[in-house]
């Protein structure tokens, strides 16, 4: 059948381009055979009188392509025309573009459609269009919705060249403040209850599986005609927040049903990022993160009331210790209750720091209850609500120490348990991707959550809004970051810096701990309204001074990052917006501590040169690597045992493999088929403690989808890798 697009239009939006700063996959397509399939499922018969497409996406051509379609001569199909406008096409007329998109550079696209009415948006802005649709409800079928290409006459075609990310279906047709909300955040939200974000159907943005795991019905997308993800783990792109959170109104809660996860009795850790709202009035008790259910019952919890005293409760308050008037206003603070029958003590933590106990002797009650964030589903404390914003709620099976509290607390990974130093989590809540992942068996699945009440949202980093700030955590892909090992050294101090003024603080190295530096990383975590009128320097204990940041003339908020001589981007050239990557170049090299003597006092210097803008510093720290005692080799030992993802990825035929010890462990990487056969086995020998790197050669093997298993110790994991010939 003949497609309707085949205008041209001569303008051309300006369109605000960005440097590449996340962590993320995105899907790759060749523009001649690649595609993705999701078959058809109930979630896309929601689509009648409203709906919203919406993704991300980088054109290496411009073409007439599809984007994503479900059949455009039967129900519906969204892509570019051969001069590079977007259109959407249904059976009763279409809707393009005035301008068009840029290639090689990443654009946000949405489309909405309300009964007729079709609205195109570039980057969150509405654009001019031409063409119309017939009102009514959209045409529905049983095709599979295709990714990538469209169909014609029933055969693949108009195959899309390029790359995409983050792609996602509504049922509503979503506000121009809607889509610039969250346009930045890649969201999975599985289930019916959600919220503001209800009308969610579909969302895909591949970074650890090509699924749909958003709506009522979960489903995979099968790779077709070459089509394969970019990971970008170490060359991370700039439109995805790889650090976002949830705002609580104080009105409304998650909350999960029951899991045997949470079920723990003898032994426990709840914690999580919280901060309180600096508007309005606060309720008298809000609860953070609990298991609760009935009138009154709450196995575990923490909560706080309207002065900042913290509790961490168990057995519904029969049991549990308090810390008064702790918790400010307007400022992130990480809390944590620990218990074990064993030590038969409760202990409470604030920012890593002991400062309360209780004993307690006897066990966890284990009801068959809901986990709950920010509100609790006890019905006599149903109004009990949180009211501000919260992160990273996790539970473990086990007490932890304050040492294993502050190693994990700025890290923002929600790896399986079972990875060091994630043994014995149970439970996380990354807002990351607004999935729960629950350990099982060492390794993870998606538990639904449901919004009770409308009054949640995302907080994206990109929005830069000076009451809801970005949390104080690090996304590393590679988990590197941090842990007080030998090579680590961190100041968990929270302090308000003087605005205008100066702030300093110092890091002691022993002489015992001390050795020549054969490089060195510094990672800084600080919320202020204006991090450009921040200039940042670090000092080594021989008095050299770097500038990790100067002052700009450009506005942005809070700066969550490492420096990494490594890193692919300079600070300088990327607008002072550090919250966008977890690693940055700094404005001057790190290269002028190489071979001095680490032992002593660093010096971290921050200078607020303007008024009117306020922050604090959440943590700081520094990753030494030394040379061994020849001065020849150099020893880096890793803080935890980890298995990199193999890069490149897809490959064809050689592709490397970086893993890391943290101790000396026998080792065993095994390559296996999709069936679960071993195909070959890459190391099997003791290996020091230490950062190693290995090859695979697929010469000999067919095209496909391949697995690859490390088993050092007690740890185990295992990645996916694809080969393309």
């Amino acid at each position: 059948m003949k497609f309707f697009i085949f205008f041209a239009f001569a303008c051309l939006m300006s369109l605000t381009t960005y440097s590449q700063m996340s962590w993320n996959n995105a899907y790759s397509f060749n523009g001649t055979s690649a595609y993705y399939a999701c078959p058809h499922n109930v979630d896309f018969n929601n689509l009648t009188t409203q709906a919203t497409w919406e993704f991300w996406v980088r054109p290496n051509v411009h073409s007439l392509a599809v984007i994503v379609g479900k059949n455009y001569a039967s129900a519906w199909a969204v892509g570019t025309t051969a001069s590079g406008q977007i259109f959407i096409q249904t059976p009763g007329g279409a809707v393009i573009s005035t301008p068009t998109l840029p290639t090689g550079v990443w654009s946000h696209v949405a489309i909405t459609y309300n009964n007729g009415t079709v609205v195109i948006y570039f980057n969150g802005t509405s654009v001019s269009q031409s063409g119309s649709i017939t009102s009514g409800p959209l045409p529905t079928n049983t095709d599979s919705v295709y990714i990538g290409c469209d169909r014609n006459s029933g055969v693949p075609a108009f195959f899309f060249n390029g790359a995409l990310d983050n792609i996602r279906i509504w049922s509503v047709a979503r506000t121009a403040a809607q889509i610039q909300e969250i346009r930045f955040t890649p969201i999975q939200m599985p289930g019916v209850n959600l919220g503001p974000y209800s009308g969610l159907q579909f969302s895909s943005h591949g970074d650890v599986f090509t699924n749909d795991w958003s709506g009522i019905t979960s489903t995979s997308l099968f790779a077709r005609g070459g089509a394969t993800t970019i990971n970008y783990s170490q060359q991370p792109l700039h439109f995805n927040d790889y650090n976002s959170n949830y705002y609580f109104d104080g009105t409304s809660y998650l909350s999960a049903a029951t899991v045997t996860e949470a079920n723990v009795t003898t032994a426990i850790t709840v914690e999580a990022w919280i901060k309180r709202d600096t508007t309005g009035t606060q309720p008298a008790f809000q609860n953070i993160f609990n298991k609760s259910g009935g009138t009154d019952r709450f196995d575990w919890g923490l909560y706080i009331n309207s002065t900042g005293t913290l509790f961490f409760t168990l057995n519904s308050d029969a049991n549990f210790v308090s810390a008064p008037s702790i918790i400010t206003r307007g400022q992130w603070y990480h809390v944590a209750g620990t218990w074990s029958q064993s030590s038969g003590r409760m202990r409470l933590y604030v920012n890593g720091d002991s400062v309360a106990g209780a004993n307690f002797t006897g066990t966890i009650s284990n009801n068959p209850d809901s986990i709950c964030i920010g509100g609790i589903a006890a019905t006599n404390f149903i109004a009990n609500k949180f009211k501000g914003q919260i992160d990273n709620p996790r539970i473990w099976s086990v007490e932890r120490t304050a040492a294993q509290i502050r190693e994990g607390m700025y890290i923002n990974n929600s790896p399986a348990s079972g990875s060091p130093p994630f043994n014995n989590l149970e439970f996380s809540f990354d807002a990351l991707t607004n999935m729960p992942r629950l350990a099982s068996g060492h390794s993870y699945y998606i538990l639904p959550m449901a919004f009770r009440g409308n009054g949640i949202r995302l907080v994206s980093s990109h929005l830069n809004n000076d009451l809801f700030l970005t949390s104080p955590l690090i996304r590393d892909a590679d988990l590197q970051f941090p842990a007080p090992s030998a090579n680590w050294f961190m100041s968990t101090k929270r302090a308000y810096m003087p605005d205008p003024g100066i702030y300093r603080d110092s890091i002691f190295i022993s002489p015992a701990q001390g050795g020549l530096l054969q490089s060195l990383k510094v990672f800084v975590l600080i919320n202020h309204t204006w991090i450009s009128d921040l200039t940042i320097t670090l000092r080594n204990p021989a008095g050299t001074t770097v500038t990790l940041t100067p002052t700009y003339t450009h506005s942005a908020n809070d700066m969550m990052v490492v420096f990494d001589q490594l890193a692919d981007t300079l600070i300088s050239g990327f607008l002072g917006q550090a919250q966008y990557s977890p690693r940055m170049r700094p404005a001057n090299t790190l290269a002028v501590f190489n071979n001095t003597q680490s032992a002593g006092w660093w010096l971290l210097t921050i200078n607020d040169v303007f008024g009117a803008d306020q922050g604090y510093i959440d943590g700081w720290g520094i990753f030494r690597n030394l040379f061994t005692s020849n001065g020849n080799e150099i020893t880096e030992i890793p803080n935890r045992f980890y298995l990199n993802q193999n890069y490149p990825n897809p490959f064809n035929p050689v592709t490397t493999i970086k893993f890391g010890l943290a101790k000396d462990a026998m080792t065993k990487i095994t390559v296996y088929d999709i069936l679960g056969r071993e195909i070959q086995t890459l190391v099997n020998e003791f290996r020091r403690a230490g950062n190693h790197e290995i090859s695979f050669d697929g010469s000999n093997l067919s095209s496909g989808t391949y697995f690859y298993r490390i088993e050092a110790g007690e740890f185990v994991e295992t990645r996916k890798m694809i080969l393309v010939k």
